[in-house]
């Protein structure tokens, strides 16, 4: 079995608007006029698409895909710190415990940083009180 693509909500809004245009088409047949949009685009709404992003989209359209959640990032600010550059981020652990961290300014973040809506509607309340900032974690 073939196994969907995550996607964002943009993409399934744009593939929803690419087979609209072509209803009266099979659907094998929308999914190909789909593909040829992608390849033949530069961009998707407001995104800019490199040949990467192209291919991963293409996959999405042909193979099936899932709409996973957007992601955000919670940055501290006016934290202090021994470290010199970086920003101190809350993330929540697999065992669904908040935490915090400084990172570096070339230190790549984990998992753990990125957490969506539904996360942070069941947070305690010093982490509601952080505003999240949209984050792609790809």
């Amino acid at each position: 079995m073939i196994r969907k693509i995550e996607v964002p909500a943009w993409f399934d809004q744009l593939a929803k608007v690419h087979r609209a245009r072509k209803a009266f088409l099979d659907q094998d047949s929308q999914t190909l006029y789909l593909v040829r949009c992608i390849s033949s685009s530069e961009t998707a709404g407001d995104h800019v698409l490199t040949a990467t992003d192209k291919i991963w989209l293409m996959r999405a359209a042909l193979d099936g895909y899932i709409v996973v959640e957007p992601k955000y990032l919670l940055p501290l600010e006016a934290t202090e710190t021994t470290e010199p550059r970086g920003q101190t981020y809350a993330g929540i652990r697999k065992n669904g415990q908040w935490f915090t961290a400084h990172l570096s300014a070339t230190q790549a973040k984990s998992s753990a940083f990125y957490v969506t809506r539904t996360q942070l509607e069941a947070a305690p309340a010093w982490v509601k009180a952080i505003e999240p900032i949209a984050a792609d974690p790809k």
